[in-house]
């Protein structure tokens, strides 16, 4: 019980998305955070995020793939509404450990309609994919 409080506490100063996200709140529930003007994605690796080898389901990691884009952006995303029109995903390494799994990353280019961003998914095992992805304003 004390490792999975320690996790939780892990995720105390994080909040979830700031409109109802069913399928997210349903696959994760994801999180993030911004500090100092940082933001990060995070969500608590359980065992029904694995696959048939007990490692992190790869639809897991392509679903967070695809928040992280949201959470990256924030700055944009959270004052327009915004869809994905590209999400690219590589594939690093099997994760085995449950706990929390973090994601982070940049915006490389932002257009009065598109933002272009790029990130990682990790946690204590190390790097377990990157990311890229287009996000169009509607």
């Amino acid at each position: 019980m004390g490792d999975k409080m320690n996790e939780l506490n892990k995720l105390k100063n994080y909040q979830t998305w700031h409109v109802e996200e069913p399928y997210e709140d349903f696959v994760g529930p994801f999180y993030f955070n911004i500090k100092d003007d940082k933001p990060i994605a995070a969500f608590d690796f359980k065992n029904h995020h694995t696959n048939s080898i007990k490692s992190l389901h790869g639809g897991m990691i392509m679903s967070f793939a695809d928040y992280a884009l949201f959470i990256i952006g924030h700055k944009y995303t959270s004052k327009s509404n915004y869809v994905t029109i590209s999400c690219s995903t590589e594939f690093l390494m099997a994760s085995y450990e449950k706990g929390i799994v973090y994601s982070d990353g940049e915006i490389t280019k932002a257009t009065k309609s598109l933002l272009f961003l790029k990130g990682r998914i990790f946690n204590n095992e190390g790097i377990i994919a990157s990311f890229s992805g287009i996000l169009k304003k509607i």
